[in-house]
C-alpha cells in the first residue's frame, strides 16, 4: 500500500469503510500513487473506490463510470509498460531502465 496511510484514516473513521466520501478518497490516492510511480497501487485504490460507488450509489451513478475509466486507463498503462520493459529487459536492460524513467514522467502527466 501507498504510505498514504493515514490520509484515509479520518474518512473511514468518522464515515465508514463503505461512504461514497470514503471512496472519493480512494479516487484521491489512486491519483496520488500514479503520480508517484506506485502503478500497482492505483489499481487497488480505483477498485476499491468503484466497489464503493457501486454498491451505495448504483451502477448507473457518475462516479462509477469514470471511475471504471479511471481503472481500465490505469491497468491498460500499467500492462503496455510492464509488456515494453519486458520485452526490451531481454534486449537492452540499460534502454529499458532508460524507458521506465520516462514512462514515470509520462504517467505523471
Amino acid at each position: 500500500m501507498c504510505h498514504c496511510v493515514h490520509c484515509r484514516c479520518l474518512p473511514l473513521q468518522l464515515l465508514g469503510p463503505d461512504h461514497p466520501d470514503v471512496a472519493k478518497q480512494f479516487t484521491n490516492l489512486a491519483i496520488l500513487c500514479s503520480h508517484l510511480g506506485k502503478y500497482d497501487e492505483v489499481e487497488y485504490y480505483y477498485q476499491r473506490a468503484l466497489e464503493i460507488y457501486q454498491t451505495e450509489l448504483g451502477a448507473e451513478d457518475p462516479n462509477v463510470t469514470k471511475t471504471m475509466s479511471n481503472l481500465v486507463n490505469a491497468v491498460q498503462r500499467l500492462l503496455s509498460c510492464n509488456k515494453c520493459l519486458a520485452v526490451l529487459k531481454n534486449h537492452s536492460p540499460l534502454f529499458a531502465g532508460k524507458l521506465l524513467s520516462e514512462a514515470r514522467k509520462v504517467f505523471r502527466s
